[in-house]
């Protein structure tokens, strides 16, 4: 066994342990508090990604002093992480303010952005903020990046954030590229970009049949395509510090290859979502919807509305519900896959490899 392969199956053990302490915890109605909480600040954009799953209008966004009391809710019942997302977060003229409130009240701080209005000015005001990680979106080379979010200048304006970024702060610097056959020749090129702009991670992802993406199938990768990202990534990994995201938590045969340790969809074990109006769910790919919802920040405490809700999370009962599942050898290494990529049936990595 390699060092690799042993480090992987030790973490699996581990894994397995802290789920079964975690079920028996959750039968006895004891649910520790999320590692994670992520914030979906705004659906406002600068840009119109042809893949957007940050569809949907709010009458009303989280206010200032309702983020600050939730922050110090959130360190108060425990919580490690706070990462911010939207939308844009930017367009949000508190969002540094934010950032700040957070690293006073001891939170871990990231954010997801695309980069377009991180000037010089505002890459000292996060390196102030101590924010932990920075992830900015760059789905392909100048032109193909510029297609996908219609916008001439959005692919230049990433690129500097990162560079300023890098300047001016000891934040870690993540590119996330959501991969479609739009883009997908165009990775050894930016490859070769993203070493060059020395990021500390390259995060790959495929997209979700969720806003835009809902009912356009030609944003969907196919096996002869998605079997060719994961040799992309297999290959990259001794360029550049690459991986796959969470929408597939498990990757079959090539997760050995590909993960150092195991993944499983965290939400409402470690991990869970507070949307733009205060409405609390899971994750924040998925729709803000009744179906999903959870209860609002608004009416009851975030602890109360974590240990009482998230029970079809917690129970695992989806390896049984579904057929597929419940007769597949690796319904204990995926646990029924990523929820989001259930809205279209897409969440079985045997489909595609």
């Amino acid at each position: 066994m390699s060092c690799m392969s042993f480090y992987y199956s030790l973490f699996k053990l581990k894994q397995e342990l802290f789920l079964k302490n975690f079920g028996i915890l959750f039968q006895l109605g004891k649910i520790n508090s999320p590692t994670s909480v992520v914030w979906d600040s705004t659906r406002r954009c600068n840009l119109d990604c042809i893949h957007c799953g940050s569809q949907g209008n709010y009458e009303k966004e989280l206010s200032l002093e309702e983020i600050i009391n939730i922050l110090g809710q959130l360190s108060l019942f425990g919580v490690k992480n706070f990462q911010i997302t939207g939308g844009e977060p930017l367009l949000r003229a508190d969002f540094i303010e934010v950032l700040a409130y957070a690293n006073e009240k001891g939170l871990i701080t990231s954010f997801a952005t695309n980069g377009y209005y991180i000037d010089e000015n505002k890459a000292k005001s996060i390196s102030k903020a101590n924010v932990s990680l920075i992830q900015i979106s760059i789905d392909g080379t100048k032109d193909i990046h510029n297609s996908i979010r219609k916008n001439p200048k959005s692919f230049s304006k990433a690129v500097n954030a990162i560079k300023l970024l890098k300047s001016h702060s000891d934040s870690k610097i993540s590119v996330a590229t959501t991969v479609m056959p739009q883009n997908i020749n165009s990775l050894a090129q930016l490859r070769g970009i993203l070493i060059s702009l020395d990021i500390d991670l390259w995060n790959i992802g495929t997209v979700m049949s969720v806003g835009k993406a809902k009912n356009n199938p030609s944003l969907f990768l196919s096996k002869e395509q998605f079997n060719r990202l994961i040799n992309f990534i297999i290959d990259s990994k001794k360029e550049i510090n690459i991986e796959i995201g969470e929408n597939f938590p498990y990757l079959g045969k090539f997760d050995k290859k590909i993960r150092r340790t195991p993944k499983m969809c965290p939400i409402g074990i470690l991990s869970c979502c507070i949307g733009v109006d205060g409405h609390v769910r899971g994750c924040p790919d998925q729709p803000d919807t009744d179906l999903y919802r959870e209860g609002r920040i608004q009416t009851e405490t975030f602890e109360e509305i974590w240990k009482k809700g998230f029970k079809r999370y917690r129970n695992r009962r989806i390896i049984e519900e579904d057929k597929k599942c419940f007769i597949c050898n690796h319904r204990t290494d995926c646990w029924g896959g990523c929820w989001v990529m259930r809205e279209n049936n897409s969440q079985c990595i045997l489909d595609y490899i």
